[in-house]
This record gives structure tokens, C-alpha cells and sequence, in this order.
């Protein structure tokens, strides 16, 4: 993964001599320790643009830049080798610039679990996890900092590296069905439950995943050449064949590019973009807080097939980043009508009854218009504790917003694309697909 590393005294006098290839920066301090760890898909206009940093929008950055005396490059073949590296690096380093791994089980884990079905039968399985709980059944790579980018990287290489990644229940389910699910039959699962061989090729696959995401894509494609070569020897040209297949897959990661949070191109920290998104908000919503960093939003949905199975979602943000471990889900429990409008009141009063646990929130944001802020507005206006709780809805085609005044809506016409109403966007998304989700788990476990 480290085939090439070069150093440049900071600030760099000549970008000229950085070439425009993903890979992985260390900025170190005159002592030589290192301060921050980042990646890039083009190294070159990554370091040009902390040479230009605005110190009054991103003062963690220009602080950063500031101590900066060396910075030290790692050139990788593609931008998952460089998420992996930078993962380890920051993980073994901890530079303070970085997000602190001050407890690691906050953090997510790839999972390799042992799933026993018989007593002569077991498979094993991969998923991402926070619960680090380790024991003889499983076995965690980790942690990463970064899980949205982990989980891509998970669906780029499944689609190289087919495996599992179903419990017991959901394994003998589908073969009770006698057909695989929709991983099985778009070919990123083995579908050992409907093929006891197959939990031999699944094993090969996750030893191969393992391999690359601790020696990377170089090291892979190595290896598996040298595996083909053997095959070829021995004439067993159908497995060569398969190996060929996976190192064209491999290769073609060069192309392959990760979503990048936004102004993360641009050299700007996480935390400055954490507090950035905080103040669009609000500045936007015209709001008084006591801190950035506690600022807490939770934004709700609804999902359900025609009254049935209907679900509730709670998805949260504090200080500008996306909580997952605080999210919730509810089962809709009083309402057998169609109406999403009764299912968010119920939601919403199950919701404040946990303020003792969950605490009080900062902003409620709703999927919906008047008519569903005027529901939930009617719930929290009856809690003392919830009186200075600020309530918005969000409302399609163009995601504007409206807003309590006077106790009547009023809809705030959304002008700018700024962070934080990026933020209340991504939100709004992942509650409906935090809904979404729970939704199929239900749907499927009572009609199968």
C-alpha cells in the first residue's frame, strides 16, 4: 500500500513536484510529530488548497496549518488504498488534529462472525458494527473513523469478493424459500443457504477481503497472480479463470472513487466543517445557542405500505455530525388507519415521554409540510420541557422549510445552498431510509 512516500518542508514553495494521485499526507510540527493525517484523490490540489485556507471560517484548519512545519506523502494506486492507509495511520498515530479515538467502541468495526446453523454446518458472515464485543465467535478489523466511507468501500470489494453478511434467521429463512435474496441473486453473496458448497467459496472470499484491506491492492493483485500462475501450471484453467476474473476487478479499483464529505477537497478539517454546518444553521433559523458542539438536532419519518407495518424513524445530528448510535426507531403502535399525520404524533409523544434518557433536543426537523409541523407542533407545545425546542418541517420540490410563527406555519424559502442546509438535507435522507429499513425487516419477517 506504501509504494512510494516523499517529504516537503511546509509551506510548499513548488506544487509543481506533487503529482495529481490519490495517497495520504502527514503534517508534522517542529518536533516532528505528526498533526494531522488526511487523504486525497489528488494530492497536488489537496495541499494547494490549505495554502489559501480562510482563517476566520475554519480556524481548527488555519491552527493546523499554522504549526505545520513537514509534511510527508504516501502515494497510493487508488483512493481505497488510501482510506485504508490513512484508517491505520490515524489509528496507530492518534494525532491530535484527527477525530480523537478516545473510545474505541463509538467507532465501527468490520465484524467476521461464525454463524453455526447445525451441528455440522456454519458459515461465517461480515457486517460493520460499533458493539466491539470480541469472543471466540467473532473476529473485528478496526476501528475506522470514518463509517459512511467504510461502508462504501464494503460494497466495492463484496462485488469483487462476494460474502455474506445474514444472520441465522434471515440464512434459514431463504432456504426455507428455496431461493437466495436479492444478494444472492445479484451475485455479491455465494447464497450458501441455498448451497452448502458454496460456504467453502464464501470462506476463500473473505480471507481474500481480509488480505486487502490489511496489505491493500498492490499486495492482492500479487498474490492472486501468483495464485493464477499456480493454477496454470496444474491446468486448472476454470479456477485460473476465476482468479483472472478477480484480478480485472481488482485492477479496475484505480477507477473507483469514494464520496468525500463536503470542503474536504478544499483541506478543511472535519471539525470546522462540523461547526460550519451548526452556524448556517443557526443563522439560517435566526436561533440562539450556548454551544456548537451540543447543538442537537433530531429529524423524523414515517414509513409504511398502506397503513401496515408502519414505523416510525428518529435520526440525529449534535454538533454537525451524524449520531448513529443515538438513532431510534419505533413500531407504530395506536394508529390502524392511513394516516402519516397520527403515526408522527404518536412517534413524537413516545418520544418526549423519554426525555429522562434521550434528553432534550435543540431542533425537531419533519419530512412534510404545514399540515405535519402543525401535528407535531400541537404534541411538543404541551411539554414544559419542550417549550424552547425549535420545530421545522421540510417540504419538496425544493426543499424549503416552514416554521412556527405566531403558532401558524411560515414557509422559509431556502436561497443558498450552505452547509448546514446541506446538513438538514442529509438528515431528512437518512431518516427516510433509517425508516425505510426497519420497514423491510418488518415486512419481511411477518410475511415469511
Amino acid at each position: 500500500m506504501e509504494a512510494h512516500k516523499q517529504e516537503f518542508t511546509w509551506p510548499i514553495e513548488d506544487f509543481s513536484n506533487i503529482p495529481e494521485i490519490s495517497g495520504v499526507y502527514l503534517f508534522y510540527d517542529s518536533r516532528d510529530n505528526v498533526l494531522y493525517v488526511g487523504k486525497a484523490k489528488n494530492l497536488r490540489n489537496r495541499l494547494k488548497s490549505y495554502a489559501s485556507v480562510d482563517p476566520t471560517l475554519y480556524p481548527k484548519t488555519y491552527s493546523l496549518v499554522e504549526k505545520a512545519h513537514k509534511v510527508r506523502l504516501f502515494f497510493t494506486p487508488s483512493e481505497i488504498d488510501a482510506f485504508l492507509l490513512e484508517q491505520r495511520l490515524i489509528r496507530t498515530l492518534k494525532p491530535p488534529y484527527n477525530v480523537k479515538l478516545k473510545d474505541d467502541s463509538n467507532y465501527p468495526y468490520i465484524v467476521i462472525e461464525d454463524v453455526k446453523v447445525s451441528e455440522k454446518e456454519q458459515y461465517r458472515r461480515v457486517y460493520v458494527s460499533r458493539n466491539y464485543k470480541p469472543d471466540e465467535k467473532r473476529v473485528y478489523i478496526g476501528p475506522y473513523v470514518e463509517a459512511n466511507e467504510l461502508k462504501q468501500v464494503l460494497r466495492i470489494l463484496r462485488k469483487i469478493f462476494p460474502f455474506a453478511d445474514c444472520s441465522k434467521t434471515k440464512f434459514l429463512s431463504y432456504r426455507k424459500l428455496k431461493r437466495p435474496c436479492l444478494y444472492g441473486q445479484i451475485g455479491v453473496c455465494p447464497a450458501p443457504c441455498q448451497d452448502s458448497k458454496m460456504i467453502e467459496m464464501l470462506e476463500k472470499n473473505i480471507k481474500k477481503l481480509v488480505y486487502f484491506l490489511e496489505k491493500g491492492q498492490i499486495e492482492t493483485m500479487r498474490k492472486l497472480e501468483k495464485k493464477m500462475r499456480e493454477y496454470i501450471k496444474a491446468e486448472k484453467f476454470e479456477k485460473a479463470k476465476e482468479i483472472r476474473d478477480q484480478l480485472v476487478a481488482v485492477n479496475s479499483l484505480y477507477n473507483v472513487g469514494l464520496l468525500q464529505p463536503e470542503l474536504l477537497d478544499e483541506g478543511v478539517l472535519p471539525e470546522d466543517i462540523y461547526r460550519k454546518r451548526v452556524e448556517d444553521i443557526i443563522s439560517f433559523f435566526g436561533l440562539s445557542i450556548d454551544s456548537w458542539e451540543h447543538f442537537r438536532v433530531e429529524c423524523y419519518d414515517i414509513s409504511n405500505l398502506m397503513g401496515k407495518y408502519a414505523v416510525g424513524s428518529m435520526v440525529v445530528s449534535v454538533g454537525g455530525k451524524l449520531r448513529k448510535d443515538l438513532y431510534r426507531r419505533f413500531k407504530i403502535k395506536t394508529v390502524f388507519q392511513i394516516s402519516d399525520v397520527d403515526m408522527m404524533q404518536e412517534v413524537i409523544k413516545r418520544r418526549v415521554k423519554r426525555v429522562k434518557d434521550w434528553g432534550v433536543p435543540n431542533m425537531i426537523l419533519i419530512d412534510g409540510g404545514k399540515t405535519q409541523l402543525n401535528a407535531v407542533y400541537k404534541i411538543i407545545k404541551q411539554f414544559a420541557l419542550f417549550k424552547d425546542v425549535f420545530i421545522a418541517s421540510i417540504v419538496k420540490p425544493n426543499d424549503d422549510f416552514y416554521i412556527i410563527k405566531n403558532n401558524r406555519p411560515y414557509l422559509l424559502k431556502v436561497t443558498e445552498r450552505t452547509l448546514g442546509i446541506q446538513h438538514l438535507r442529509e438528515l431528512r435522507d437518512e431518516a427516510h431510509k433509517f425508516a425505510k429499513r426497519y420497514f423491510r425487516k418488518l415486512y419481511e419477517k411477518l410475511e415469511n
